[in-house]
C-alpha cells in the first residue's frame, strides 16, 4: 500500500471475501469526565446570578427607556451643570448685554445638545451590541456539542484493512497512527 493510499484509506483489497464498503459513524466525548462534571456543576449553580445577569442584559437589549435614563442621568446632569453654564458664560462676558438672545447662542446650545444626544445614542447602541455578545457567549458552553462525530468508510468482509490515517487519527490513534504509516 502506498503512502497516499495509507493516508486516505484507499489501500488494501487483497484478502478475499468480496470487500464492499459501508459508512461508519463513531463518536467520542468532547470533554473529559472531570470537565463534563465541572461544566454541569457550573451550569446548575448559575441560577440566581444567571437570572440577575439575564435581567440586566434584558433591560439593555429590550431598550427599556427608564434603564437608559438612569444610566445616562449623570451625563445629562453634567451637561446641565457644566456645559450649558459654560456656553452661557461665553455669550455674556465680553459680548455685552442681550448676547444670549442672539441666534448664535441658540445655535451653540442646539449643537451641544445634539452632540450629547448623538453620543448617548452611540453608547446605547454599543451597550446593546455588547449585551447581545455577552448573552451569546454565556450560553456557548451549554449549547456546544458534547460529542464529536466522525464518519469514514469501513470494509465489509475480509478486505485489506483500509481505514487509513484519518480513520485511525480521528478515532484516537493520534501521533501513533502517523508513525505506524512509516514503520
Amino acid at each position: 500500500m502506498g503512502l497516499f493510499g495509507g493516508l486516505f484509506g484507499g489501500g488494501g483489497g487483497g484478502g478475499g471475501g468480496g470487500g464492499g464498503s459501508h459508512l461508519e459513524i463513531d463518536s467520542r466525548p468532547v470533554y473529559t469526565p472531570d470537565q463534563e462534571a465541572l461544566l454541569n456543576e457550573l451550569l446548575a449553580g448559575l441560577g440566581g446570578p444567571m437570572r440577575s445577569g439575564l435581567g440586566n442584559l434584558g433591560d439593555i437589549l429590550g431598550g427599556d427607556k427608564e434603564s437608559f435614563d438612569r444610566f445616562f442621568a449623570p451625563a445629562r446632569r453634567g451637561f446641565e451643570e457644566e456645559t450649558l453654564p459654560s456656553i452661557a458664560e461665553r455669550f455674556t462676558g465680553s459680548l455685552g448685554e442681550g448676547s444670549q438672545r442672539s441666534s448664535s447662542f441658540g445655535q451653540a446650545l442646539g449643537s451641544a445638545g445634539k452632540d450629547l444626544e448623538e453620543e448617548m445614542f452611540s453608547k446605547r447602541m454599543g451597550m446593546q451590541t455588547d449585551a447581545l455578545a455577552q448573552l451569546m457567549n454565556m450560553f456557548n458552553p451549554a449549547m456546544a456539542p458534547r460529542q464529536q462525530y466522525f464518519s469514514g468508510m469501513g470494509q465489509d468482509g475480509g478486505g485489506g484493512g483500509g481505514g487509513g490515517f484519518f480513520d485511525s487519527f480521528m478515532k484516537g490513534g493520534g501521533i501513533g497512527s502517523i508513525m505506524g504509516l512509516f514503520g
